[in-house]
């Protein structure tokens, strides 16, 4: 382990969990840079300890006190040094790890690291308790970021591959929901769901030319399922379709009958497939659903994606019984 990272950014966490204070330098980042104290402690409260029944008991209220890099709140140019002070610290609860490492921690990693000489208290240097200071450098990293329009869903990296799930339906804003509006707003964070029906700017959250928002989840779509390169399968499942989507508090009751459940290694495909079948049912029920689709050009999601080379609108229906 090291407790230096980055190239661009070189951050540098310090501390240990039951000494006076832990904290972080950032290094590298752009001068000039507005940082909203409040929005990053809301950013903080989200790890902060004792707040939940799963969470350590321990009552930090880590409050980060900046040192140096911060000027009339924007970042200056040096060296960014942020130090968050320990208050309720229990050390003796700690006394007989010396010779007794804990399974499921780094005790008798950091004991053979350091010869024998590691503060073992609380888990020192490793202790998850350093991860306070990352999150001063990660939360200000955020914030620099959005203002360029690029937001991360962190837990996404996570796997190697996807299956996506989604009930096709209408929509009130996309006309209809399948494979492709799943893997775009569907998994995008919060700050990404308004980039995407902002289409680029979040100030027009609601009030977006409505193409370039559909062309907006295409791009989003495009992102995802380039990220696993073949490793994503789609289902959908055509049964209890209302106009409405399932986020609406009230939606509206389906009036076309269940078609069945189609899946496809190309959510393009399996989104064509499912207007296709829409549309060549006999259930005059459909009505409804197609002036949904229609009346908010839906289909144009598919066409955008097509353009993008997520996957293709020709396809071959194979039927199991």
């Amino acid at each position: 382990m090291s407790s230096e990272f980055g190239n661009i950014l070189r951050v540098s966490v310090f501390g240990q969990s039951h000494g006076k204070a832990i904290g972080v330098v950032v290094d590298g980042l752009p001068a000039g840079e507005a940082i909203d104290l409040e929005e990053l402690q809301r950013f903080l409260d989200r790890r902060r300890p004792g707040t939940g029944p799963l969470s350590t008991t321990r009552k930090e209220t880590d409050v980060p006190e900046f040192l140096s890099g911060l000027e009339g709140g924007k970042t200056c140019g040096a060296p960014l040094c942020a130090v968050i002070k320990n208050a309720d610290q229990h050390s003796k609860d700690y006394g007989e790890l010396a010779d007794k490492p804990r399974p499921g921690h780094a005790d008798f990693t950091a004991w053979a690291k350091w010869g024998g000489h590691a503060d073992m208290r609380g888990g020192g240097h490793f202790s998850g308790r350093l991860t306070a200071p990352l999150c001063v450098a990660g939360g200000i990293a955020k914030q620099i970021l959005a203002r360029r329009g690029i937001f991360v869903g962190a837990h996404l990296a996570n796997y190697d591959s996807l299956l996506v799930l989604s009930h096709f339906k209408g929509h009130p804003m996309g006309g209809f929901g399948g494979a492709l509006k799943n893997i775009s707003i569907g998994i995008a964070s919060s700050r990404g769901k308004q980039y995407i029906h902002g289409a680029g700017d979040m100030d027009k959250f609601w009030d977006a030319d409505h193409d370039s928002f559909l062309e907006a989840m295409a791009d989003a779509a495009w992102s995802v399922h380039d990220h696993f390169k073949g490793k994503a399968a789609y289902l959908n499942i055509m049964k209890n379709m209302s106009v409405d989507c399932d986020c609406c508090a009230v939606a509206a009751d389906p009036k076309i009958g269940d078609i069945g459940i189609l899946a496809s290694l190309d959510p393009v495909a399996l989104d064509q497939a499912c207007l296709d079948l829409v549309y060549a049912s006999d259930d005059p029920g459909k009505a409804d659903l197609i002036e949904r689709i229609e009346s908010l050009h839906g289909v144009h999601t598919v066409e955008a994606a097509a353009d993008l080379g997520i996957g293709t609108r020709e396809y071959e229906l194979i039927t199991l019984d």
